[in-house]
């Protein structure tokens, strides 16, 4: 199902930041669409070429709005 996995482990948190950049060095910048929750994904976002944000509060929608988003549903 998968060729790869990238996770967490006790050493390294793959958040924020780290998957961002995780991600571009394995798909290059906007290689890639997100799919996130939470404004710790905004620097996911920001890299990738799909923003695709799930249950999120109208304040994520605002920040976001400047990226390419598809808000798939809204708390």
């Amino acid at each position: 199902l998968f060729d790869d996995v990238m996770a967490s482990n006790k050493h390294f948190n793959l958040s924020s930041h780290n998957k961002a950049d995780k991600l571009v060095e394995r798909f290059g910048k906007q290689g890639f669409d997100y799919i996130g929750d939470h404004m710790r994904d905004f620097p996911v976002w920001e890299a990738s070429n799909l923003a695709i944000l799930v249950n999120v509060p109208a304040k994520v929608i605002r920040k976001t709005q400047h990226l390419n988003t598809l808000v798939l549903s809204r708390k």
